[in-house]
C-alpha cells in the first residue's frame, strides 16, 4: 500500500466566512496547506442563524491510482473562545457521499488536529479524481463558532498494476532476467 497527500483545489460551495488575504469564492486559499497550516482561516457560524453553514471543496488528487482502501480527513482547527461549543461535522465524496460524522478528538477552545476515517474502501481512480469534502458548522446556541485552519486528506491507495506477490505488477513469467543475468544462470550459479 502507498499514502499521499491532497489539499483543496477548489470551492463548491462557501457558506462560512473566509479571512485574510483570500475571500469567498476563494476560501480553499485560506486551508490548503496540507499537513502544515498558518494563521490564514474560515469561520462557521460566527453569526446567530449560522448553525448548520456548510463549505464543500474540491481536491488535488494522486496518479496512477489502482485502488483507494482508505482516506482519513484531518482538519486543523478549534471553535470559538467566547461561546464554547461543539465540533463541526465532515462528509466525505468519493463516488458518492459517505455520511457526516463528527470529527475526533471534538473540537476545543485550543488550536489542534482533528480527523474522521473512511476505511474498508474500493474506489476507484475516477472516484478520487472527484473527491470533495464537506464541512458542516455546529454552533450550539448559535453563539459560537467552528474555526478551520488547514484541510487535507491522507490516502491510502494501491498502485495501478500492483497484485499481491507481485509488488511490480509484472507478470512473473514476463521476467526472463534480473539485472542482465538470465533466470536459468540464476538458479545455476546458485547451485539449484
Amino acid at each position: 500500500m502507498a499514502t499521499g497527500n491532497i489539499v483543496p483545489n477548489g470551492d463548491v460551495l462557501n457558506q462560512w466566512t473566509a479571512h485574510s488575504p483570500e475571500v469567498p469564492p476563494n476560501a480553499h486559499h485560506n486551508i490548503d496547506e496540507g499537513p502544515g497550516h498558518d494563521a490564514n482561516n474560515i469561520t462557521g457560524g460566527n453569526l446567530p442563524g449560522d448553525d448548520n453553514e456548510v463549505e464543500v471543496f474540491n481536491f488535488t488528487t494522486i496518479a496512477d491510482i489502482g485502488e483507494v482502501t482508505q482516506v482519513v480527513v484531518w482538519v486543523y482547527g478549534r471553535h470559538g473562545i467566547t461561546y464554547p461549543g461543539g465540533s463541526p461535522e465532515v462528509n466525505l465524496y468519493i463516488g458518492g457521499w459517505l455520511g457526516e460524522d463528527e470529527l475526533t478528538p471534538l473540537f476545543t477552545t485550543s488550536d489542534g488536529w482533528h480527523s474522521k476515517t473512511y476505511s474498508g474502501l474500493s474506489k476507484t481512480q475516477a472516484d478520487l479524481d472527484g473527491l470533495q469534502v464537506q464541512i458542516r458548522a455546529d454552533v450550539a446556541g448559535n453563539k459560537n463558532d467552528n474555526i478551520v485552519f488547514t484541510v487535507y486528506c491522507a490516502i491510502t491507495y494501491t498502485v495501478l498494476g500492483y497484485t499481491a506477490g507481485n509488488p511490480l505488477g509484472v507478470p512473473i513469467a514476463s521476467v526472463a532476467s534480473v539485472m542482465g543475468v538470465a533466470i536459468a544462470d540464476i538458479a545455476s550459479i546458485k547451485g539449484v
